[in-house]
Parts: structure tokens; sequence; C-alpha cells
């Protein structure tokens, strides 16, 4: 079936059916592996498998909105960072003091001696984007952290919290005097407010009354309230996001999201923080029942430059993959080889490609083009072999060391030493490196898949997916070996892509000749596009930056990208029945300039932002574990 998809299948020599045909071969290899109880399309749910929606199926023709489109109803695990930043809103809820590029939620110890807090959830390690609505569960272990967590924030909202010295609870808590019932049901409605964003009902009153009733009988009064008010921060509405719509708005159906549902969607497509003042009270008065209110909250946020919009540079970070540079390990022999002096900081040039991506999004034109072909890096620009790597406070290394005087300014480098946009700043290629090589299969993979909206099947078990082991050969000669025949037909869609980037070496620093090395040989940085399905595209090119600037003048790939923004702010891959969100968000884009605000301002008010299936809920068994 993957073969049919891909077009390896029937041969090329053979006749060749058309995509009508192709397309009903594979419902019927598909409804018979549902049969078999075989199904592969819930494996095409996650973010690697959003490029098996055929492109034509997309962009084919011009559709129209549908009354009925809507995206599933799903349970939206909070991410790690989101649930500490709920943590530490719950007790202080004035939040503008908290660095949000300063949280850190991987069980990082010093975290944990800053808050006392701890997030159990990991988000996957997986190439691509992170948080799938589908992908996360929460497991016992990590409940009895949560737990953990929970009382830790009950005691610091009534000993370090922003609430007045005299409120009643906070008195009783801290002189632990038995609370009459009355303090106990203020007790509850205070963390109701302040955790969920709303009253509880009298049923949850009820029941969460008796159940810290009883712990102050057994516990006292300070640690009764504790371990019974904490079961709320355990709740699944405060650790998830329900997106289920609300059922009054039943029309065809499909029902629109509630309003503390639009709410919180609408502000998590921007930041890791809870909806502002602004937008509960646009909650409280009726004015988020509308697409045009939506529209109004996300232009207010727009506008408003003191509203934290890091999403948006946590989309271009696991879009183009660049923060994993951080993961790539390079020991002192491969750094020695390489001729890298000093320390290895890896998160320096990570700041630099964000550097990058702000200047554009601060101008907000041709936004995709600008970042695939900017050069416009100081010529004071040090490689990582020529500097030592020191993280500022002030900003990236290399931003710093890029900024000589005047008089101290370099010449322009060799065209072959020119960084031509993220795909050729040391982040990008580090992360798509080996501990000491380039890695051109996975740098070809990443342009099929992220900017020609290709596939890759996956590797056969039976391939043994290695290079000779030939220190003193180049990359290129040592991937002969993916020139066989059965090889090839998967390879050359990945690898003339890849092997253009083999004037840089493996830390991203250009290759040069050494002084006195008589065998130097110039890296050979010829590529070619094959097959890509585009007219216009295929065909051989010099080096990196004869594909780049091919790539970034087509249609197709700013299509493909508008694709992407889709799976990341929706959290799920399209399918055909988006096809009139995707293409108007497309519209917008290119309306626009090239303006991310547009595209992001028409995803979010889309129909597949704002309505849900009445349908119902996924069951646990339709989802997968936290390590997915």
């Amino acid at each position: 079936m993957e073969q049919i998809e891909v077009n390896d299948m029937p041969p090329r020599m053979e006749p060749q059916p058309d995509l009508e045909a192709k397309s009903g071969v594979v419902k019927w290899i598909l409804a018979n592996l549902h049969k078999s109880g075989n199904d592969p399309r819930f494996a095409r749910s996650f973010p690697a498998k959003g490029n098996y929606v055929r492109h034509e199926d997309l962009f084919g023709r011009i559709q129209q909105a549908s009354a009925t489109e809507a995206s599933p109803p799903r349970i939206w695990r909070l991410r790690p960072d989101a649930y500490l930043l709920r943590l530490q809103g719950f007790v202080n809820q004035s939040t503008d003091d908290i660095p949000l590029d300063k949280v850190r939620a991987q069980n990082d110890p010093g975290e944990q001696r800053k808050t006392g807090y701890l997030a159990p959830m990991t988000l996957s390690f997986e190439p691509g984007f992170r948080d799938f609505a589908f992908r996360y569960l929460v497991t016992g272990p990590e409940i009895d952290q949560l737990m953990i967590n929970a009382k830790i924030a009950v005691n610091n909202l009534f000993i370090l919290s922003d609430l007045p010295k005299d409120n009643v609870v906070r008195v009783h808590f801290v002189k632990n005097q038995k609370p009459a019932p009355d303090i106990i049901k203020e007790a509850v409605l205070l963390v109701f407010r302040r955790a969920l964003l709303r009253d509880p009902t009298s049923a949850e009153v009820e029941r969460y009354m008796a159940f810290a009733q009883k712990c102050v009988d057994q516990l006292g009064c300070a640690d009764g309230l504790k371990s019974g008010l904490a079961p709320i921060l355990v709740r699944p509405d405060f650790i998830f996001r329900t997106e289920i719509g609300d059922s009054a708005t039943k029309n065809l159906g499909r029902v629109m999201l509630a309003p503390l549902e639009l709410a919180e969607a609408i502000t998590c497509a921007f930041t890791d923080l809870r909806p502002d003042a602004t937008m509960i009270s646009a909650v409280k008065a009726g004015r988020l029942n509308s697409k045009d209110d939506v529209r109004h909250q996300v232009q207010r946020i727009f506008d408003d430059e003191g509203f934290t919009k890091t999403r948006i540079r946590d989309f271009f970070r696991e879009y183009f993959g660049y923060d994993r540079a951080n993961d790539v390990f390079k020991d002192a022999v491969a750094l020695k080889a390489a001729q890298h002096l000093g320390p290895w900081y890896p998160e320096a040039y990570i700041r630099d490609s964000d550097a990058l991506v702000e200047m554009v999004l601060k101008e907000d034109r041709d936004v995709l083009t600008r970042l695939l072909t900017d050069t416009s890096q100081p010529y004071g620009f040090k490689a990582p072999s020529q500097h030592s790597g020191k993280v500022s406070d002030k900003g990236s290394a290399t931003r710093a060391a890029a900024e000589p005087s005047p008089a101290k300014k370099k010449a322009a480098p060799p065209a072959n030493e020119v960084r031509k946009g993220i795909l050729m700043q040391v982040a990008w290629m580090v992360a798509n490196s080996s501990n000491t090589d380039n890695h051109a299969i996975h740098r070809g993979r990443w342009i099929r898949e992220n900017l020609l909206g290709g596939m890759i099947p996956d590797v056969p078990i039976t391939v043994d997916a290695k290079l000779p082991d030939e220190p003193n050969n180049s990359l290129r000669n040592r991937m002969r070996v993916t020139r066989q025949d059965y090889c090839w037909k998967c390879h050359q869609r990945m690898d003339p892509l890849g092997l253009v980037f083999e004037d840089f070496n493996h830390l991203g620093a250009p290759v040069k000749q050494r002084k006195g090395d008589k065998r130097y040989i110039p890296p050979d940085t010829s590529g070619d596009v094959i097959d890509s399905g585009i007219p216009g595209l295929d065909g051989p090119v010099t080096d990196a930056r004869e594909l780049i600037d091919r790539l970034a003048a087509s249609d197709h790939v700013k299509q493909v990208f508008v694709r992407h923004a889709f799976r990341f702010w929706m959290g799920r891959n399209e399918t055909i029945a988006d096809a009139a969100d995707i293409q108007a968000a497309y519209a917008a884009y290119k309306d626009n300039q090239g303006s991310m605000r547009a595209l992001i301002t028409s995803l979010l008010t889309s129909d597949a932002f704002i309505y849900r299936q009445q349908n119902d809920l996924p069951s646990p068994q339709n989802t997968t574990s936290t390590n997915r």
C-alpha cells in the first residue's frame, strides 16, 4: 500500500493507472486491513505521517467551507511547561514575572529546588511536532507526583501567595485553627476559582467539602486542608484541556467550543500561560460566542506586545527541528578532529536560529522565503571552531561574536562560506548530523518531507541501515551503498537533497583546506531534485544555495509549509475534509505578502479550530502512552 502511495508501484516502466484507480486500491486495502484488526490509519495520526494525505486532494481544486466541517472532540493533556506555569499561576495569579524561556519541565532538580514542583509528564522525543492531542495519557506513577505537586501548591497558596494576609482561610491555615464548615466551603470555592477559573457546581462543593472536612478532622487544619483540597489540582480539567463543545450550539452534527474552551484554546495557541483577565472577562460577558469574537481576541493578542507568544517560536523550532542540536552528542575526539576550540555550547547556535526567526517575524513579510534565504548574518559571524562558545545572558555567543567594531569588520567571506537561511545555520546542520559526521540522509529526508511534502516509507526490517566504516573516505563515497537498486528507489528522494551541504562539517563549520594538506579534495556539493512531482522543481543543483533558492521560490513549498502550520496549531494531521480551511490559510498567507500573523489568524478562526464533531469522546484505547 505504501509503495502505491509513494508512486513506486506499479514500477515506472509499466503502464501507470490514474490517481482515482490508485486511490481505489488503497481504500480497498485499508478496508480489508480494518476488517482483520490491523488498521494502519491510527499509525497515520502521528506527526510524521501527515503527508499521506495527497497534496492534490487539498489544493487540486477550490474548496468551499462545509457547514459540517469540524475537528473531532478531544481531551488534550497539558504540555509540561504549561502544567508548571498553571501551578505557579494558581499560587500567584500575576505571572508577569515568570520567565517563560527559563521554565524547565523535564524533571530538572534546579526547578524543583526553586518551586518545589516537578512535571512528571514528558513530550515525545521523535522529530516533528511533539504536542499532538491524542498522544498522551497520565499514568499511575505520574499521578503520584501530580498529587505531591498539588499539596505543595495548596500549601504555597496559603503561605507564599498573593492572597490578602487577612484572608479568613489563610488565617486559619497559618494558625492551624480548626475551621468551621463555612470556612471549608470558602476554601473549596477559592481553590476552584484559582485552579479552574470557574465556580464549582453545588454537587462539587458538597463533595469536596465532605472530603476536606474528613481530612481536617483526621489531620488538623493545615495538613487536612492540604490533603483535602489537593485533589482539585489533580482533576482532569486541571491537567487536561477539554475540547468537547457546547451541546447547546449543536447544528448539522457539530458544536462550537464552549466559551471557556475557546479561551483556553486561543491562549494555548500563543503561550503556555492561562487565559488573561481580558479573555476571562469576555467569557463571562458572553463575548466569546462567535467566529468574529474569536477573531477579535486573536487580533488583540497579536497587537499586545506585552503578551508572551512563545508558541510561535516553538512552531519554528519544531518545524525546522534546529532545537534538537542540543540532543546530538559531540565528544572531545570529534570536536578536536573538526578543529573546534573550547567548550561545545549548542544552545548558543539554537539561540542564533531563534534570533533569525525573531527578526523575520518582526517584519512579518515573506516569512518562509526569508527564513530559507536570509544572508543578513554579519560578515564577522564566527563558526563554532572559531570562538569559545561561551553563552552570554544578553544573547547567543555567535551573535555577540558576530558584531565586531567597524574597524575590525572583515571582508565578505568566500562564496562557499556564505550562509543562506536557517538550513545553513549551525543549529540545523548539527541537529541533522551524527556524533562524528554529517547526516545527509536525515537532511535530505527533512527537505523531502517538510518542504516538498513527500513521503519516505519506513526502512524494511531486512535492511541493515548503516554505512561502511571508512574514516578516510568522504561521506558521499561511503553512501555508495544506498545507490544499490533496492535502496535507491527511496534514497534517490533523500540523498541528492542532503549531500548539497557537504561544504560544511558536522559542527556546521566551513570545510577548508588545512595548511600543508596536499591530499585535500574540495567537497562535492552537487545534488538533484528527483521525482518531486512539481513542474519546474526537478533537476540538478550545484550546491545548497541553488537548491534553497529553487525551493524558496516555489508556491508548492509554501503550501506544504501551511500544511505543517495547520498540524501544529490544530494538534492533529490534516484530512481531506480540512481542504477548505487549509486553502483559506494559504490564501491569507499569500495575499498578505507571506504574513505569519495572517496565516495564524486564518487557522485560529477556521471551522477546524472552532467546531467539534458531535461524537463520543475518544476512548483510552484510542490513545497512546506518554512515551509514544
